[in-house]
């Protein structure tokens, strides 16, 4: 009678989809918080890049900007990426560094100077804009779902965006 009891309750298969699922769904759960992880991550870099471009864009069409100055840049740069970031980029921490450079050959020696106002008088009027302007911003991003602090990392994700942008122009003499 025990043997019979025995062999019915190790043949029943009731519960055993439940305990499968039971194994599985921590690993399903896991695997779709990653998704939305990697996903949020590839949006913010995307919005930031095109941001970064279209602030560029506009500081550098603005009437009257000085390119002379980093802080002003940083300051202009930071407020056109929030604009042009569709309201994603607002609550993201955004750490701008700007260097302006004379030319070429300072931007490849790393001459760059932050406070530079550009102040040499040329004839030609062509000195008072920089040559080059390297734009770092540097985002801290603050993840969507509990799974890095479950796998004790930090809980926020950096990223660094790098734009160099110049400005050609010849004056008419060397037309």
């Amino acid at each position: 009678m025990k043997t019979r009891n025995l062999r019915l309750w190790i043949s029943c298969q009731h519960g055993v989809s439940s305990v499968e699922t039971a194994f599985l769904m921590p690993v399903v759960l896991v695997s779709l918080m990653l998704l939305f992880e990697i996903a949020h991550m590839m949006l913010v870099i995307i919005i930031g890049n095109l941001a970064l471009d279209s602030a560029l864009k506009n500081v550098r069409d603005a009437e009257g900007i000085s390119l002379g100055s980093s802080q002003y840049l940083s300051d202009a740069i930071i407020s056109n990426m929030r604009q042009e970031g569709f309201g994603y980029l607002n609550k993201v921490q955004l750490t701008p560094e700007v260097m302006v450079y004379e030319n070429l050959d300072m931007m490849s020696s790393d001459g760059g100077d932050e406070d530079n106002d550009n102040s040499d008088d040329d004839s030609s009027g062509a000195s008072t804009m920089p040559l080059v302007v390297a734009v770092s911003v540097e985002s801290k991003v603050p993840f969507i779902t509990p799974l890095p602090a479950l796998l004790m990392m930090s809980n926020q994700f950096g990223y660094r965006f790098h734009q160099i942008t110049g400005t050609l122009y010849q004056s008419e003499s060397e037309q």
